[in-house]
């Protein structure tokens, strides 16, 4: 705290000071130093203490009723108080009066809202659950509409089955789709076509069976397999007389190609 300016000595003859020699090793046993000296000393501890009396702050902390030292968490609350502030109160409830709405700022109707609560669930929808199509289920629907199916090149005097069971074939993404039926297939291990690079099963031959052309009230099926080289072959039949001409053949099937 400051001097209390009642006690502060008083001593304003300014004396000069003694040699740095002199500073070094003190005042002796039984020396009186010149008055000069003690002067200089006198005035330097008067203005020392003058200038505490006159700058110095109280550190007792400030209250809401007396002065003292504020703590820099008070100053940097001080500091964030824009010029002018006052203690708002901000009310409890508002009237909808009090709103003004623009372009950007609406309010919603009850009828609004309601709408809002049913829209659809923003997750991904599964075989079970509604939700909305992922970005892959739309490119793959897309694709099915704007992939062409390709007509299959067929051999080994293999024909197509009617004019709407044309053997052919399309990929959309890793899958290969094959469709249509044959007929002239004469003997097991026919190679009826062979698929493009690309369009080819990578690590195993793809196997499937197919029903084929009823015989005296019998169903017959079909072994057909499709290998790593591309290559549609007939393997075998349940009943020898398929292979009669104008016995058919369906060869639809599905297979991945990576």
């Amino acid at each position: 705290m400051p001097f209390n300016q009642v006690l502060l000595p008083v001593w304003t003859a300014v004396g000069s000071a003694p040699p740095e020699s002199k500073k070094n090793i003190g005042y002796l046993p039984d020396e009186h130093p010149p008055a000069d000296w003690w002067n200089w000393q006198m005035n330097l501890t008067y203005r020392a203490l003058k200038d505490l009396q006159d700058n110095a702050a109280d550190k007792t902390p400030v209250t809401t009723t007396t002065n003292g030292l504020m703590s820099k968490e008070d100053k940097i609350k001080l500091n964030g108080v824009s010029t002018g502030a006052n203690n708002y109160v901000h009310p409890s409830t508002h009237p909808a009066t009090m709103i003004i709405q623009d372009m950007n700022n609406r309010m919603l109707t009850d009828v609004q809202i309601q709408y809002l609560s049913e829209k659809a669930d923003t997750t991904t929808a599964t075989t079970a659950k509604n939700g909305l199509m992922s970005k892959e289920d739309k490119k793959y629907l897309e694709d099915l509409k704007s992939t062409p199916w390709i007509n299959l090149t067929l051999q080994n005097g293999v024909k197509s089955y009617q004019s709407n069971r044309t053997p052919q074939y399309k990929k959309i993404g890793n899958i290969v789709y094959l469709r249509g039926a044959v007929t002239n297939v004469l003997a097991n291990g026919t190679i009826m076509a062979t698929l493009p690079i690309g369009y080819r099963p990578l690590d195993m031959t793809h196997n499937y069976a197919q029903n084929g052309s009823n015989i005296s009230g019998r169903s017959t099926n079909t072994r057909i397999s499709v290998t790593t080289v591309g290559e549609i072959i007939m393997d075998g039949a349940s009943e020898l007389s398929q292979y009669e001409d104008g016995k058919w053949f369906p060869i639809n099937t599905s297979f991945p190609v990576d």
